[in-house]
C-alpha cells in the first residue's frame, strides 16, 4: 500500500511551527486557525509515521527527525513558490519569447511599433524577428520554427492559418515635383519606356505586377530592381522617377517629397498574420499579434 503524500498545507503549517514553536504563532503567520494548524500536524505525522513535535513545559518542541525532515520540506515549498510565481509571470506576460518572420515591408512599415508597444509593457519579453521571403515564412511557420509570420499572400497551406487584417493596394510613389504627382491614377501605359524602380519581376509582388501590366497589354520592367520597398522610395525621391510600392509605405512619414498616386487597375494587397494549426499561440505571442493588428488597422481600410 503506497504511503499518503502530504499535502501543502501540511508542510506549510510544520514549516510554521518550527519557526513559531506555538500553534497560534504558526497560526498568525499563515492566516488560519490553531485548530487548522493542529489538524494539519497531527495529518503529517501520520502521513510521515513519525513523531514531529513533542510538548515540554507547555511549548512545542521539534523532535531530532523533524529538524531532519525541515531542508527537504523547504525544498518543496521553495519550489512551489517558484511554479506559482513563473505561473503569475506567465498569465501577466512578463516572460516568453516570441518568433517572428516578416516580409521586409511589414518588417519595417509596422512591426517596429508593435516590438515596442509590448517592450514598453512587458520589457521581459523577449522578440527575435527574421525577415524572409513569404515563401520561406509559410514553410517555417507550418513547421513551427517561427511563431507568427507577417505577409501579404501565401500559397495554401493545410498546418498553417491566415488571418487577413486590412486592405491595401499598390500605388506610384513619385517626387512631388514630378508630372505624375498631380494625376489622380496611373496606368501601367504611363510608366511604358520610363525609367521606374520596383520589385524584382520574380518576387511575389512583381508576379503580380506582371500580371496586371500584362493585362493592359504592357511589360513590368523596371529600370532599377530592389528588394525593399523603403529602398524603392529612397531611389524614387533621389533619382526622381516614378517607383512602385504598397502604398501604406508612405504612413512612415520618411519622404515627405514623395506623392503616392494610386494604380490602375488596382492591385489588391491583404496583409495576414500567419500560425499554426499544430499548437495553441503563447501568451507573449497573442500580445504582441493584437499590437500588430490594432497598428496594421489603424493605417489600412478594414476587410470585407
Amino acid at each position: 500500500m503506497a504511503q499518503p503524500s502530504p499535502t501543502l498545507r501540511e508542510l506549510a503549517a510544520f514549516r510554521a511551527l518550527l519557526r513559531t514553536r506555538s500553534a497560534t504563532g504558526a497560526a498568525v503567520a499563515l492566516r488560519v486557525t490553531q485548530p487548522a494548524i493542529s489538524k494539519a500536524l497531527r495529518q503529517l505525522e501520520a502521513d510521515m509515521g513519525i513523531a514531529l513535535f513533542e510538548r515540554v513545559g507547555g511549548r512545542l518542541h521539534p523532535t531530532p527527525e523533524a529538524e531532519l525532515l525541515l531542508p527537504a520540506v523547504d525544498n518543496v515549498l521553495t519550489s512551489m513558490t517558484a511554479l506559482a510565481n513563473a505561473g503569475q509571470a506567465i498569465r501577466d506576460q512578463r516572460v516568453g519569447q516570441v518568433t517572428v518572420g516578416a516580409i521586409p515591408t511589414l518588417s519595417n512599415v509596422f512591426l517596429p511599433a508593435a516590438i515596442e508597444a509590448v517592450a514598453r509593457q512587458h520589457p521581459e519579453v523577449r522578440i527575435a524577428v527574421q525577415t524572409l521571403p513569404t515563401r520561406q515564412i509559410v514553410e517555417a511557420v507550418a513547421r513551427g520554427f517561427i511563431e507568427l509570420g507577417l505577409v501579404h499572400d501565401i500559397v495554401d497551406d493545410p498546418l498553417v492559418h491566415a488571418e487577413d487584417i486590412g486592405v491595401s493596394a499598390m500605388a506610384c510613389v513619385v517626387p512631388a515635383s514630378h508630372p505624375f504627382a498631380r494625376r489622380k491614377q496611373i496606368r501601367a501605359r504611363d510608366l511604358a519606356g520610363r525609367p521606374s524602380v520596383s520589385f524584382p519581376a520574380q518576387s511575389p509582388i512583381g508576379l503580380r505586377l506582371s500580371a496586371a501590366f500584362e493585362a493592359e497589354g504592357e511589360t513590368f520592367a523596371p529600370t532599377m530592381e530592389v528588394g525593399a520597398s523603403t529602398v524603392v522610395c529612397s531611389l524614387a525621391l533621389q533619382c526622381g522617377i516614378p517607383g512602385i510600392v504598397e502604398e501604406y509605405v508612405l504612413s512612415l512619414g520618411w519622404w515627405p517629397g514623395l506623392r503616392a498616386v494610386p494604380l490602375a487597375p488596382a492591385i489588391p494587397l491583404r496583409p495576414r498574420i500567419l500560425t499554426t494549426r499544430q499548437r495553441p499561440v503563447s501568451g507573449a505571442g497573442k500580445l504582441l499579434r493584437d499590437k500588430y493588428r490594432a497598428l496594421v488597422q489603424s493605417v489600412l481600410r478594414p476587410t470585407t
